[in-house]
């Protein structure tokens, strides 16, 4: 039987115990904090959310997210502490290792490493930089405007400011990425990392190509599939950890579970590398509530895993209707369909009642009106975000509450 600690400092945890139970219940503090809660929980009831970057996380992970596993603190990797979280931390790195096992690609699970600590997905790019590259280094990125993410070098991110960034578009004829483009840009440029993924397109990447192409010039391939994960997942999309030597992922998004970020990588050498980015180069203690919740959530898929393709299967299913839905209403999509999650919607031909442009915030806010919640964003040919002249829409919080097709095309006519 493990030791109990004496009786006599056991009675302070009652009296804080009694303490909070007054705090509660006394006048002088007001519960705006509850009122809050449940308002906000009344309105995901109540409205439509289509933003991609959101999805309902699973109750069981919630659950663990109110766990003591957020009373306690680590510092370092499992391996080289002692400390009550070690199980849960390890757990996390196990199922993640064991889900990416079982995808297209024949890696074995003890050759996968994991990091489940870094807090979300832009510290976590930074730590993959930190451990792999040398300030002043070229990255080879996406475009802002067209799909890109703030953290893959743009200028307003500190990414931007240790990195030197050569950017690559979206090709305007096809409106899709122009790989031999991408190549002869590397071979001009001579990146030390080439960044694949976006937070805007709404396309399948193809990862044997970037690997050709880093492999010609000597770069790194880093894969930043934090909106695509839970459909590689799913085996709805290409798995990128064949070829790319980092792949990085929120966990929430389409995955569906609490927030946070996982770093994976086939390398031992960068897998001891970007642990010691993420500590101590770029943060303290993890927070090991939420790296309960992620083994938690990897647990669920591990365990239901057919189920768990089946809803990423109708996620993708759910955003092509939209997409046809949305077509025959009239509207015009920036990139002609979709293969993923999200539809990008191209607002140029509209006018407001005196005759300016319908602007994406603008737009964003009359759809909010009417309980229909989306988010503004830059098309190619953008000059800021602030004048964005799109709209982002997706399909997995709908996927979730078990839309229909003629649900989709209902919501359709009534955006128009």
């Amino acid at each position: 039987m493990a030791p109990r600690a004496p009786a006599a400092l056991l009675v302070g945890r009652q009296q804080a115990r009694t303490f909070f139970a007054y705090q509660k219940t006394s006048p002088a503090v007001t519960s705006l904090v509850e009122q809050a809660v449940r308002d906000e929980t009344r309105r995901q009831r109540d409205e439509l959310v289509l933003i991609p970057s959101e999805s309902i996380c699973y109750p069981e992970c919630e659950k663990v997210l109110a766990s003591p596993f957020g009373n306690i603190y680590a510092e370092g990797q499992p391996d080289l502490r002692l400390s009550r979280s070690d199980r849960v931390e390890l757990l996390a790195k196990h199922y993640v290792a064991n889900t990416f096992a079982r995808l297209e690609g024949g890696i074995s699970a003890d050759r996968i490493h994991a990091n489940v600590q870094a807090l979300s997905g832009s510290p976590a790019n930074l730590a993959i930089y930190a451990g792999l590259l040398r300030p002043g280094d070229r990255l080879l990125t996406l475009h802002l405007s067209h799909g890109g993410h703030l953290s893959h070098g743009s200028p307003f991110n500190v990414s931007g400011k240790l990195y030197a960034t050569t950017q690559y578009q979206i090709d305007p004829n096809s409106r899709k990425l122009d790989y031999d483009a991408i190549a002869r840009l590397a071979q001009e440029k001579r990146p030390a990392m080439i960044v694949g993924g976006a937070s805007a397109y709404p396309f399948d990447w193809d990862w044997a190509r970037l690997r050709e192409i880093a492999d010609d010039v000597g770069a790194l391939l880093h894969a930043d599939v934090c909106h695509l994960a839970g459909l590689i997942i799913g085996g709805q999309l290409q798995n990128p950890l064949p070829y790319a030597d980092t792949v990085m992922f929120t966990t929430h998004k389409t995955l569906m579970g609490p927030r946070g970020a996982v770093i994976v990588t086939k390398d031992k050498d960068m897998a001891r590398r970007i642990d010691n980015a993420v500590f101590p180069g770029m943060q303290g203690g993890p927070h090991m509530n939420s790296i309960a919740g992620i083994a938690r959530m990897f647990e669920l898929i591990d365990h239901h895993y057919d189920d768990y393709k089946e809803l990423q299967r109708l996620v993708v299913h759910n955003s092509k209707v939209f997409a046809d839905a949305l077509v025959s209403q009239g509207f015009s999509l920036e990139y002609g369909g979709t293969e993923n999650h999200m539809v990008l919607i191209d607002l140029k031909k509209y006018r407001v009642a005196d005759g300016c442009p319908l602007d994406g915030e603008t737009a964003s806010r009359l759809l909010e009106n009417v309980g229909i919640i989306v988010n503004k964003n830059t098309l190619p040919g953008d000059e800021n975000a602030s004048d964005s002249s799109g709209l982002r829409v997706a399909t997995p919080w709908l996927t979730q509450r078990g839309v229909t097709d003629a649900q989709i095309h209902e919501l359709a006519t009534i955006m128009q």
